[in-house]
């Protein structure tokens, strides 16, 4: 009722103002600039009859002032995403939970991390919720600070607070795609480098930060400095957000109704329409993609431990693989520059790109399960990481890609966080498949979901070159 009365006094309003301009047309013409002649039917074909109108300066100054924000705001989500990531702890979970907490690998394997992965599929439906309630810097500063709360559970409690931590983490690590999302929106255009930039930001945050504990440790720190420096990263992470510029407020009765589920049917609708076929076979096939390699990720340090128990270099091995997935994850934005498409206009290379990728990683990944020197082992890590972010970047940035223009961060948020809960959903069952088996058979069966999936990925180059051709013929 209070919009159809805005809309009626709207209406109401213009009318009166065309009733006054047509009485005094004088008058009028004292605001208004006068009108430019109308241009002839060549005008249209790209022959004006007369010199265009030069722009007005309050609008170059305006796009200027909008660029400058978005530079800035990219600036300041970058910088979070890298405190964020910043963790010198976090590669070396696996010993310190051994020597500090007396919790063996295998049973960090069994109970500790699976609640991780559990605890991930309510991560992602609160924090695409919670974009679209109280907005992206109140989301990002919750998933820092449970970031922060992690390391401090992970320090200081017992075998119960490290799972508590686990779900902690789940929240702070399931969470990172609002950044992503609201750098998308902030360059509607440019997926590829967005999604680059967001994958770099993280990759150089763990890679220095694996480094820095590795160094720390060789000269003689203990696990707990670590833990200490990952809560000051974090914390750093939380005043950081404080630097993006502020969001437009919401009507009081659109948060009401948000929080009270009023307009849930509206949020149905928005993502249904946000899913274009396309973007739920690229959906599709991410999701395939992220669930398979995150449990990899979360597994190669515990079968580095098996490999060889009396040596831990997993500070050395993050810094190395996540170097080569930083390397990685830039190629995609370079040769958008390069080429100065955007991510839509490029769809057929990019699913060839992916299906390649995603075979030659699975195959990585059962080499590395029948690795046994630990140095190999790194070197097959290397390679499956770099593989990895190329995969995933490119694949992130069809899905951005593919949905209509127009969309806001909440819209990109309430993709990306259905792709995560249903990433979560996938990894749960694959979990529950690997969760009694060996690591090693672990690794052979993930590496074998990701050679069926270049499959997939192919029929969805096929589907997008068709599409491309279709919507061709009917222009």
């Amino acid at each position: 009722e209070h919009k159809m009365n805005r809309v009626a006094h709207t209406a109401g309003t213009l009318q009166a103002a065309a009733t006054a301009t047509a009485d005094a047309p004088a008058a009028f013409a004292l605001d208004c600039a006068p009108c430019e002649p109308e241009p002839e039917c060549g005008a249209a074909l790209g022959t004006p009859v007369h010199e265009p109108v030069a722009a007005a300066p309050c609008v170059v100054v305006r796009d200027t002032e909008a660029a400058a924000t978005a530079r800035v705001a990219l600036a300041v989500l970058a910088a979070f995403l890298f405190l964020h990531e910043f963790q010198p702890s976090q590669p070396f979970l696996v010993p310190f939970y051994a020597e500090a907490k007396r919790v063996p690998p295998a049973r960090v394997y069994s109970a500790v991390f699976p609640c991780a992965t559990y605890a991930m599929l309510g991560a992602g439906a609160i924090a695409a919720a919670g974009l679209r309630v109280v907005g992206v810097r109140a989301t990002l500063f919750a998933s820092a600070a449970a970031a922060c709360l992690q390391a401090v559970l992970s320090l200081v409690g017992g075998f119960a607070l490290l799972i508590t931590s686990a779900a902690v983490w789940a929240f702070g690590f399931g969470s990172l795609f609002v950044a992503l999302a609201a750098a998308c929106a902030l360059v509607p255009r440019h997926q590829n480098a967005a999604s680059s930039l967001a994958r770099f930001s993280c990759l150089a945050a763990v890679l220095l930060s694996g480094l820095l504990g590795q160094l720390l440790l060789s000269a003689g720190a203990q696990y707990r400095a670590l833990f200490s420096v990952s809560v000051v990263a974090t914390a750093a992470a939380a005043l950081c957000v404080l630097g993006l510029p502020a969001e437009p407020r919401q009507p009081a009765v659109a948060i009401v109704a948000a929080k009270e589920g009023v307009d849930g049917r509206g949020w149905l609708r928005q993502a249904a329409a946000a899913y274009t076929p396309a973007a739920a076979l690229w959906s599709a096939c991410y999701v395939c993609a992220q669930a398979a390699h995150g449990l990899l990720d979360t597994y190669w340090a515990t079968l580095l431990a098996l490999v060889d128990p009396t040596r831990t270099v997993n500070g050395y091995a993050s810094c190395a693989a996540n170097a080569c997935g930083a390397a990685a994850s830039l190629l995609p934005a370079l040769v958008s520059i390069r080429s100065g498409g955007s991510a839509s206009s490029s769809g057929g290379r990019a699913a060839c790109v992916c299906a390649a990728c995603a075979a030659a990683s699975g195959v990585v990944a059962i080499l590395m399960s029948y690795s046994n020197g630990l140095w190999r082992a790194v070197l097959l890590l290397c390679a499956l990481c770099a593989l990895r972010e190329l995969t995933l970047v490119v694949c992130l940035a069809q899905v951005a890609a593919a949905g209509p223009d127009g969309r806001s961060a909440a819209d990109y948020g309430w993709i990306f966080g259905v792709n995560c809960v249903a990433t979560v959903i996938l990894q749960c069952v694959l979990q529950c498949a690997i969760q009694w088996a060996t690591v090693t058979v672990g690794f052979r069966a993930l590496g074998a979901v990701l050679v069926c999936l270049a499959a997939p990925f192919a029929a969805c180059g096929v589907f997008v070159s068709r599409s491309a051709v279709s919507q061709h013929a009917c222009v």
